[in-house]
């Protein structure tokens, strides 16, 4: 009797261990990954505007990456302000490492990327750069990639634009970096096009001496004016050439689909011809793209810029990477390269080998207050 009750004892403990080790099994199996991000921003500073767009597609990205990828893996957030300035940028990044390193990095704007860029590359970092257009920085980098039109994605577009319609066109680009990227490639294919651009022109950040800049580019008499950049200036130099020669035709870049700058100008912006994507439309063709803008509109009451978009399928693009790859806590530059394209808001983005950033672009006209396609740049992988 003895015997045949210790069996029985022995019998439903192996049973009872047996169930413990399923339950473990599938407790292992439902633990949610989690990824640990730092998003590098300018909340504050110039480019504070830049940083809210940022700033709410990100947060939209963590919803999508919880709905879409359910209980499979969370993206831990930490939003850090840089003011704008890429020595802030740094002590920022560094800071936040001294918490817990990271285990990818988004940063925004080419000074602070390119600033953070030895320290990223140094700790094995993978980063995505958006919002610059900073020639080299991911081909230059073990660890970045890009996620943002550069001049040789746009400025193509542009040019044959304005080569199939006008003869006589001259420049407007702001005095930093990304302007004169802009400006010189527009030069080397308008030559190419044998079309003479009568002359090409910097301007500051903050406005400065315009109404002289303006006269003296309209007393050139171009048939059409190209404008590239951003910020205050950006948009005093829109209002000053419509002041100055109302018939002038205007042609912008990427910049000018910022709802900021749209609302700014008014009824100065009719008639404008510009570079933007599908979000930027005010009716996208793209579900994605509509219903991003719908619930941009609905969360924080504003029409949402592709600044917003391409920030969100940043975030979304890393937890893809991290579930291709199985691995959620050492995405590298190759992991991010590999899961390429990303199905995204702005459209299909893909990467290059470099983890240099290619999508389709939109040529669009505001008529009546609403952005129209009129062409489209569809990149071909």
């Amino acid at each position: 009797m003895k015997k045949i009750f210790f069996l029985t004892l022995l019998a439903m403990f192996l049973v009872s261990l047996s169930s413990c080790e399923k339950i473990k099994e599938s407790d292992s199996e439902n633990i949610q990954s989690s990824l640990d991000v730092i998003a590098l921003l300018p909340l504050t500073g110039p480019a504070a505007s830049l940083g809210e767009y940022l700033k709410n597609g990100l947060q939209l990205g963590q919803a999508t990456v919880d709905k879409k990828f359910e209980d499979q893996i969370h993206i831990n957030l930490r939003i850090v302000d840089t003011k704008s300035k890429p020595k802030n940028g740094i002590d920022a990044l560094r800071s936040a490492m001294l918490i817990n390193k990271p285990d990818a990095v988004i940063t925004a704007l080419s000074s602070v990327s390119s600033a953070i860029k030895p320290i990223v590359d140094q700790e094995g970092i993978a980063t995505i750069a958006t919002t610059t257009s900073l020639s080299g920085l991911p081909q230059n980098s073990s660890v970045i990639v890009r996620f943002y039109p550069t001049s040789d994605d746009f400025i193509p577009l542009v040019t044959k634009y304005i080569a199939d319609k006008y003869k006589y066109p001259a420049v407007l680009y702001i005095n930093d970096d990304f302007g004169h990227a802009n400006q010189q490639l527009f030069l080397n294919i308008m030559k190419t096009k044998s079309i003479t651009v009568v002359t090409s022109q910097p301007y500051e950040f903050l406005p400065k001496d315009i109404h002289s800049l303006i006269a003296k580019v309209v007393s050139l008499s171009p048939d059409c004016i190209f404008l590239t950049g951003y910020g205050p200036s950006f948009i005093a130099v829109a209002k000053k050439i419509r002041e100055t020669n109302p018939d002038v035709a205007l042609v912008a870049g990427i910049g000018f689909s910022n709802p900021t700058v749209l609302n700014s100008l008014g009824k100065v912006a009719e008639g404008v011809v510009f570079v933007g994507t599908d979000v930027d439309l005010s009716e996208p063709t793209l579900r994605e793209s509509n219903e991003f803008a719908v619930k941009y509109r609905l969360l924080f009451g504003a029409s949402t810029y592709h600044v917003a978009a391409y920030a969100h399928d940043a975030i979304v693009a890393l937890a893809k990477a991290a579930m291709t790859e199985k691995s959620t806590t050492s995405i590298t530059k190759t992991d991010m390269i590999k899961a390429s394209p990303y199905s995204g808001v702005v459209g299909t983005i893909y990467l290059d080998n470099f983890g240099e950033h290619k999508s389709t672009l939109y040529l669009m006209e505001n008529k009546e207050g609403k952005n129209v396609k009129i062409a489209q740049h569809v990149f071909q992988n």
